[in-house]
């Protein structure tokens, strides 16, 4: 069941995808969730799942903007790889350093496969073990095609 579950989605995901030429934007929600490795120095992996126009790996790239308290600004780049393609989400926002705590987001850009003139806005929030640099994220929004009417 789930399998065909999958296929029907990704059916429907091609059909809706090659049918926004018709001047209406088609969007799709992006709930999935992240298990991930810190890797030091700004650098994060994880493997994306529960959803499967998102399911693959990112690779991440942040940098400290600046420090109050616990609480770090952060901003940074999540390139996507799924196998229908790739994106770049341009993240901004926080990582709470005494506990762990994450959020941030942005808009997707230089999109290529099925992400090819995809626009909108994902939210990456979660949490980080600060001993071993595992965390676990759940991404939000949505990805659109097509143009707003």
């Amino acid at each position: 069941m789930l399998k065909t579950s999958g296929c029907l989605f990704l059916s429907f995901m091609t059909l809706a995808v090659s049918s926004v030429g018709f001047g209406r934007e088609f969007c799709l929600p992006a709930n999935a969730v992240g298990f991930g490795q810190d890797q030091g120095e700004g650098q994060t992996v994880a493997w994306i799942a529960g959803n499967p126009l998102l399911a693959g790996r990112t690779q991440g790239n942040f940098q400290i903007e600046s420090v109050s308290g616990s609480l770090a600004s952060v901003a940074g780049t999540v390139d996507f790889e799924t196998a229908r393609g790739k994106f770049t989400l341009l993240a901004k926002g926080s990582f709470d350093v005494a506990s762990g705590a994450f959020k941030s987001s942005g808009p997707i850009e230089n999109g290529s496969g099925a992400f090819a003139n995809a626009q909108g806005q994902l939210t990456l929030e979660g949490k980080q073990d600060l001993e071993t640099g595992r965390f676990f994220e759940r991404i939000s929004g949505s990805i659109c095609w097509g143009e707003k009417e």
